[in-house]
């Protein structure tokens, strides 16, 4: 967890160091440019990191959905399955 908490400050201290957030258009910077509703003050980095993060663990749920499985190394003989010929009602 901290290697992510870490990459996900370096991407937002970067960020914030470019100083071209409020003209971006991704997620990110749409976070960075907005204030918080309760407080009118600008999100904290801790926040917008947490948030970013749960991205990045949302999107792990999908993406074995949307990739084909790998083929996997195997040794010995190969096995062939021979499914039924389905019938005509």
């Amino acid at each position: 967890m901290k290697v992510l908490h870490e990459f996900i400050d370096n991407i937002i201290n970067e960020r914030k160091a470019a100083g071209d957030h409020a003209s971006r258009k991704d997620l990110l910077s749409r976070f960075m440019s907005v204030n918080n509703p309760d407080t009118e003050e600008p999100f904290t980095d801790e926040y917008i990191r947490d948030i970013i993060l749960n991205f990045f663990i949302a999107g792990r749920g999908d993406l074995p959905i949307l990739l084909p499985p790998a083929p996997l190394p195997h040794k010995g003989p190969t096995l062939t399955l021979t499914l039924p010929q389905q019938r005509q009602p």
